[in-house]
């Protein structure tokens, strides 16, 4: 991971730190699976994929689940770990109402940005443009999701009262 940072706005371990402690940050783990007559005292296995996500306020003033990072162990790479932990981030924002997924990518990650392409994303009006702003070596990219019936009235269940209620405090 740190190689592509490097691509973009450089490694810090700090500030990596910072970003995945920090209150708003929320995970999906992914372990492999654990047979029935393990030792329930040995340790868990380890991490084999994990995404980092917030819920978070568009520049427009929506709210949106974004996706900070997403990282699958070599090992478990293209058996569709990644696109699970998309799947389900989305259905996430769905329950909650929101109305887009969006995510940061680098531009040197091949793979993932076959994998959001696939899955439905496109470069996101507020993504830095290469050709602008000197190949910056990450996109943003956007899922906008449709609008559910109950919400088309008015403020779904979920997240949005709290996010709404959260850009007040911030505004």
């Amino acid at each position: 991971m740190e190689a592509a940072y490097n691509t973009a706005w450089g490694w810090d371990d700090g500030a990596k730190r910072r970003e995945l402690t920090d209150d708003a940050a929320r995970f999906v783990l992914v372990r492999p699976k654990v047979a029935a007559d393990a030792d329930a005292s040995a340790p868990p296995p380890p991490i084999a994929a994990y995404a980092h996500y917030r819920w978070e306020m568009e520049a427009d003033g929506r709210p949106c689940l974004y996706v900070w990072e997403v990282q699958v162990a070599d090992s478990c790479r293209r058996a569709g770990v990644g696109r699970f932990l998309m799947q389900l981030l989305e259905l996430a924002a769905r329950r909650a109402g929101v109305d887009a997924v969006t995510l940061t990518v680098m531009d040197c990650n091949t793979a993932a940005l076959s994998l959001y392409a696939s899955l439905g994303f496109s470069t996101d009006p507020g993504s830095p443009d290469a050709e602008v702003d000197g190949g910056p070596g990450y996109s943003i990219l956007t899922k906008t999701l449709p609008t559910p019936p109950a919400a088309a009235g008015g403020a779904a269940a979920g997240v949005r009262p709290v996010l709404q209620a959260t850009q007040a405090a911030v505004a």
